[in-house]
């Protein structure tokens, strides 16, 4: 799956939650999910508290198997902290937010991303979070923003789940499985997300004030299920011979043009 911008980078914010209500007629569980993927945290032994960006940076190091726990809010302006495999970050409460630089997995596996907050992050640092080549991935209970004070070239994207190649189609057909479940996506201009060569499930989803939602392309695949969306304009549409199946939706009269 590629997502190069999950919203235009002007607007404001991606969050994951576990507690949207849908519709009484809305099913709480899909058929099928589709994109499920093992993976394996770690106990208490591994733990690093942390709550400098240096701090982080030097913890997220090496392969070992390790729990990085980041007790307080954290702001510079620098690059992409990157965690080695068997690594799980974890903020230590709701107050936690690193401002002005992200996480990027990249070329490892087995990483847990959850709980914390992730916003401002400028072009020149990359994202808020990217998965590059990453295999066995869990993120949860995050929130990503970035303003709407800054031209849409400003800031990096917000969510990013690519090979780290905007067309690279012959490693990443058939091979980018990924399931979005339980979002809460606010004031999002287009790109909830974009889905590119693979295989993408959404299901009990909240889309409130997106103009343009799910955009499935270039021969990707998403089953989407149980959604509801408020104040959109395309809920889900397709081009360049991208496919959807999709049941049991709320889409408010936002239109929906998948093929």
């Amino acid at each position: 799956m590629i997502v190069k911008r999950v919203s235009s980078k002007k607007y404001a914010s991606f969050k994951a939650r576990t507690t949207t209500t849908l519709h009484q007629d809305t099913p709480i569980f899909p058929s099928r999910i589709f994109c499920y993927t093992p993976l394996q945290a770690y106990a208490a032994s591994h733990t690093t508290t942390v709550s400098t960006y240096a701090q982080f940076t030097a913890a997220a190091k090496g392969d070992s198997k390790k729990v990085i726990v980041i007790s307080k809010p954290i702001s510079t302006s620098a690059a992409a902290v990157r965690p080695g495999s068997n690594t799980s970050i974890v903020g230590k409460d709701s107050s936690v937010k690193l401002t002005g630089f992200g996480i990027l997995v990249k070329d490892v596996q087995n990483v847990i991303i959850r709980n914390i907050a992730v916003s401002k992050i400028v072009e020149s640092n990359g994202d808020a979070l990217a998965v590059h080549k990453g295999t066995n991935v869990w993120i949860d209970h995050v929130d990503v923003s970035s303003d709407m004070s800054h031209g849409k070239d400003y800031y990096g994207g917000l969510i990013d789940l690519t090979h780290a190649t905007d067309f690279n189609k012959a490693e990443d057909t058939g091979k980018r499985r990924v399931t979005f479940h339980g979002n809460y996506w606010n004031n999002i201009n287009s790109r909830g997300p974009s889905i590119r060569f693979g295989t993408a499930h959404f299901f009990n989803n909240f889309y409130n004030a997106v103009s343009d939602g799910i955009n499935t392309r270039l021969g990707a695949q998403v089953p989407v299920e149980s959604n509801v969306v408020v104040g959109g304009k395309k809920a889900l549409y397709s081009t360049d011979a991208g496919y959807a199946v999709e049941s049991r939706n709320e889409f408010g009269g936002a239109k929906n043009e998948a093929l």
